[in-house]
């Protein structure tokens, strides 16, 4: 949006793929006021989350329902049946990790390091 109040010739063309990433909101947010950029999450430093939970329930599980109800198996009841993990809010996390130096890469963009199965660490 910003990009095409600088530019309006910055819009998408017909049937132009545009890339874009659902993050975390507030819980009554509409879905359009969660898309962003791609590089605007990577260049958030963390504050930004990509939305887990949308996308585990509309790109995982449909086509992994697809397939398991073949074998009478129900993915998106085991799914909702699934222990959670209650965290932090990502403001008192983002604040532990650059009290404690951060860290790079790939790990700064993940919700926790303990396995919500077994609740060792990762």
């Amino acid at each position: 949006a910003a990009r095409l109040q600088r530019d309006p010739r910055a819009g998408a063309l017909h049937s132009e793929r545009v890339p874009y990433m659902v993050v975390c909101g507030t819980p009554n947010s509409r879905l359009v006021d969660l898309v962003v950029d791609p590089a605007e999450v990577l260049a958030s430093k963390g504050r930004l989350r990509v939305n887990a939970q949308y996308y585990i329930t509309k790109a995982l599980i449909p086509p992994m329902e697809r397939i398991f109800n073949l074998l009478g198996a129900d993915i998106r009841r085991w799914y909702l049946e699934m222990p959670r993990l209650l965290l932090p809010p990502p403001s008192l996390r983002s604040v532990a990790e650059t009290l404690s130096g951060g860290g790079g890469g790939i790990r700064k963009h993940l919700h926790c390091e303990v396995c919500v199965v077994c609740h060792s660490l990762a």
